[in-house]
């Protein structure tokens, strides 16, 4: 067999022979899911020729550099080529004589056509390609567990209708089909209670699911091969009382992770992610576990679906690109919509022998908008996070920086006779940045911070700012608030902070960024930075 050929793996061929009107694939990483996507799709063309279903991402540039690059990946791997079976973002050459779907499109900019008049509309959540077609035959949502809910059930699944006669009422027309890893915190729940069937039925697969994560864990680190092998026994054993099946109403909820998988990807892969990954990434992300944040968390009142935006690229900028699936273009804040550009940025930084970040954001009357973060691990050193700060916003047109930091700010570090804060500061005057120094006095203390992170997230008081986070900059720092865990002490409450001296534990997802978030709220609500604020934008959020 050709390197190129397709080879599907045990979750994707389940898929396949068990075709429902709505499907959800909550699967790990290495499980293949835009492949899946790839090979459903090709399908549904010939199934449904001169049908136009959506293909629907959270941000449009994602969907076409992430998403859209493995599908069209996977009709290649079927033997398909671009221009000759399909078009992408092109309307065809009339002299090809392909008949034109159904609900043709009165621009292609948005738009994959294939050779027998079939389409997909390519949608997003954003600003890039908002839907607004005709009928559309059926859905793919990717990453479905990052869309906003009420979006998708207001602008795109009412437009999914139409042409039953046409199609002769096959039953897998207007099909959904959602493919997304299972998050961490609170978003996505809605596509988990589409298998509550199972449970109504009394079949709960996630006490099977949960055993199996700790039998895998173990595999992993497991280095003695006997041992080994009674561990994979017993995870067939438990995987053989998982028969994930249709509800009476039509409804599709599977799950699956990268053992299901493994035999493309192979042993050492699972070893290997277990390395890079934290412990409870590792086991959400690859292994596929059902997890909400820290039960006893340091931010009870944070919740992705109301803190956390994700429409924040500038696509007006991307067009002048011409960005594709296949073209890559160094990212710069040219390329973000939530960012003031006359207006001064704020930033406040973590300094730390085996790790530095810096968290940017900027204020909108009432509202902290925290819009990207930045961080390194040795080798790299502070003088780099700055750099790469001021690279990044080597377009911004105001040159000011407002810039807070901790108590460590303060000392001198690698034989230096500047302090940190000093350090970072000379380092973005050689950019040309100007800094004005904000820290003043020591921080306060930990139950201060707990008290008064959670009176600005909670959104309550009226004197007090809201924030919002970019969602898709700062991912990294969602993490580190979601896992940053709360505990009790002599003077109230303490986070935990462990997970900053742990071995093999990366330390973007620890506590230093949440660290820097405490420095924003305490920045804020002190009056220390009101003086500047920035003009009106859109909201965002």
């Amino acid at each position: 067999m050709s390197n190129n050929e397709l080879t599907l793996n045990r979750a994707q061929v389940r898929s396949i022979l068990t075709p429902a009107p709505i499907e959800v694939d909550l699967w790990g990483r290495g499980t293949g899911k835009s492949t899946l996507i790839g090979f459903h799709s090709q399908r549904t063309v010939h199934f449904f020729p001169r049908c136009t279903p959506i293909m629907l991402g959270v941000t449009y540039s994602s969907m076409l550099t992430i998403t859209l690059a493995e599908v069209v990946g996977t009709w290649e791997r079927l033997g398909y080529r671009e221009g000759i079976h399909f078009m992408v973002r092109k309307k065809p050459p009339a002299k090809w004589g392909w008949p034109k779907p159904l609900h043709a499109p009165v621009s292609y900019d948005n738009f994959i056509a294939w050779y027998n008049g079939s389409g997909f509309y390519l949608a997003s959540q954003d600003a890039g390609a908002p839907f607004r077609g005709g009928n559309g035959h059926g859905l793919y949502a990717d990453e479905a567990a990052l869309l906003d809910k009420t979006k998708l059930d207001e602008q795109v699944r009412p437009a999914i209708r139409g042409d039953y006669e046409y199609f002769k009422r096959h039953p897998l027309l207007h099909f959904e089909k959602y493919t997304s890893s299972k998050p961490i915190g609170d978003r996505g729940k809605w596509l988990e209670q589409m298998g509550s069937y199972y449970q109504d039925e009394g079949f709960h697969f996630d006490l099977i699911t949960q055993r199996m994560v700790d039998l895998k864990t173990k595999f992993v680190i497991e280095p003695d091969r006997l041992a080994k092998q009674q561990l994979w026994h017993e995870i067939i054993q438990l995987k053989k009382q998982l028969t994930w099946h249709r509800s009476r109403d039509g409804v599709f909820y599977n799950e699956a992770d990268g053992f299901d998988n493994i035999k493309n990807l192979g042993a050492k892969w699972f070893a290997k992610q277990k390395k890079l990954s934290s412990p409870i990434k590792f086991r959400v992300e690859v292994l596929n576990e059902t997890m909400r944040a820290a039960e006893a968390s340091f931010y009870p009142a944070f919740s992705e679906l109301r803190h956390c935006y994700f429409d924040t690229d500038n696509h007006s900028y991307l067009s002048s690109l011409e960005l594709s699936h296949r073209d890559q273009h160094e990212r710069t804040s040219l390329w973000d919509s939530d960012v003031v550009h006359d207006a001064p940025l704020r930033i406040a930084a973590d300094f730390g022998g085996s790790f530095n970040c810096i968290v940017v954001w900027q204020r909108h009357r009432d509202t902290i908008r925290i819009i990207n973060v930045f961080w390194v691990k040795p080798p790299q050193i502070l003088d780099h996070v700055f750099a790469h700060f001021a690279e990044y916003y080597r377009h911004h047109k105001n040159k000011q920086v407002l810039f807070w930091y901790d108590r460590t700010g303060n000392n001198a570090k690698d034989n230096s006779t500047l302090t940190s804060a000093q350090q970072a500061t000379q380092v973005l005057q050689g950019y040309g940045w100007a800094v004005r120094r904000m820290t003043k006095g020591r921080a306060p203390h930990h139950e201060v911070k707990f008290r008064d992170a959670n009176r600005v997230l909670l959104a309550e008081d009226p004197t007090l700012p809201r924030v919002l986070i970019n969602g898709n900059r700062c991912k990294n720092l969602v993490t580190s608030i979601l896992l940053s865990p709360l505990v009790m002490g002599a003077r109230g409450e303490h986070k935990d902070k462990r997970n900053e001296t742990k071995d093999h534990y990366p330390q973007e997802d620890a506590t230093h960024l949440s660290d820097v978030f405490d420095i924003i709220i305490e920045a804020e609500i002190s009056g220390a930075s009101n003086t500047t604020s920035t003009p009106d934008m859109m909201v965002l959020g």
